[in-house]
């Protein structure tokens, strides 16, 4: 488990764990969660021997892993078409909301929305829209404006590659 922590420390800690053993010490302090396949990236950058961006990670992450995507629905051609449609339909929907909570200033919803639609985006086998919303659901939660918008941004361009990538999936 790695986890990023801010909780009373600048700049953030992070926190390396085999296990959850301590977890009830730490949780209350936690900032957001880095993903496995990132930790090497993470670690470099901690220790000053790498000068990788945000995006840079990002831009390492595929779209849309349509493999396991097929596999989880079981190559169901309906089931596939159905998915997509509800994801763009709540997608659509959830960045009209998002934009909304920003500007008004309502970080708390903001979070909570980029947290849907990061669960979302992992039921898709999409990781480069799940990093970026994952990194703007911390910046909501920072009450952190300026990042947000950048992150917003960066989603918004990776959704429509994602998008891309769907509607080819769906028709071919």
């Amino acid at each position: 488990t790695v986890r990023k922590l801010s909780a009373g420390t600048t700049p953030a800690t992070t926190v390396i764990g085999l296990g959850s053993a301590f977890a009830h010490l730490i949780t209350p302090c936690i900032d957001e969660k880095i993903p496995f396949n990132l930790l090497s990236d993470e670690i470099l950058r901690l220790e000053g021997m790498s000068d990788f961006s945000e995006g840079d990670t990002a831009a390492r992450m595929p779209v849309f892993d349509s493999d396991l995507f097929l596999e989880q629905m079981a190559h169901n051609r309906e089931l596939i078409a159905e998915i997509v449609g509800l994801f763009k339909t709540e997608t659509t929907t959830q960045l009209q909301d998002l934009r909304h909570s920003l500007d008004s200033g309502n970080y708390h919803r903001a979070s909570r929305i980029a947290h849907s639609l990061k669960g979302s985006l992992a039921s898709l086998h999409a990781p480069r829209a799940h990093y970026w919303s994952q990194l703007l659901e911390t910046a909501a939660v920072q009450r952190n404006s300026e990042r947000a918008e950048i992150l917003l941004q960066a989603l918004r361009q990776c959704l429509d590659a994602l998008e891309s990538k769907l509607h080819e999936l769906v028709h071919g």
